[in-house]
């Protein structure tokens, strides 16, 4: 592919807007998507979506996904799905109330971002139901979430009192995934006694 194609390949970013009703949030992605404004309130059921495509740096072709949640979804248990993946996370810090409500939701990453070789503490575990299929996530080092591969995901179910001891341990400081990395993102957990 030579440096005209690249130019030319679709780009998408994800970006979601997370907050308090009244922030702004649909405001705020109606003005950058639609170039509109209006001063009538009508709050978000659930999530909307907005698009806009446009030439960012290098790349002539970016489509931006904007992704409104509701306030009222801070509440809901598919807020981590709506974040996953996202590029840019944004909410309203001026309400402390907003954060509050996601001391629990943390950006998710790929297994893959993690940095090879190197040991993660496990802050949660826990079984999540998304849209497609039943999975677990793992919170490391009060910083990411991780969706663990499905293999180790399935054995995982088979006995949801693995998982339940799992979070204990994770809840006490005592499990740990130390990524070995590879092409087959190979992993190990590590029980260890707290300092």
């Amino acid at each position: 592919m030579n440096e005209l194609d690249d130019d030319l390949r679709i780009k998408e970013l994800k970006v979601v807007l997370v907050g308090d009703s009244g922030a702004g949030k649909t405001s705020i992605a109606t003005r950058f998507c639609n170039d509109e404004f209006t001063r009538q309130y009508t709050p978000t059921a659930g999530i909307d979506f907005f698009m806009k495509n446009l030439s960012l740096g290098p790349y002539k072709n970016v489509n931006i996904y904007v992704w409104d949640v509701g306030g009222l979804s801070l509440r809901g248990a598919m807020l981590d799905k709506y974040v996953y993946c996202a590029e840019i996370f944004t909410m309203d810090l001026s309400r402390i109330n907003a954060v509050s409500r996601l001391n629990h939701i943390l950006p998710t990453i790929k297994m893959t971002d993690l940095e090879e070789n190197k040991e993660y503490k496990v802050s949660s575990i826990r079984l999540v139901d998304n849209a497609k299929c039943k999975t677990v996530v793992a919170s490391l080092n009060d910083e990411n979430n991780i969706f663990l591969p499905t293999r180790t995901a399935k054995i995982l179910m088979e006995n949801p009192e693995q998982i339940e001891l799992m979070n204990t341990a994770a809840m006490a400081n005592k499990l740990y995934i130390f990524y070995i990395g590879t092409q087959y993102c190979k992993f190990e957990f590590i029980s260890k006694e707290s300092s």
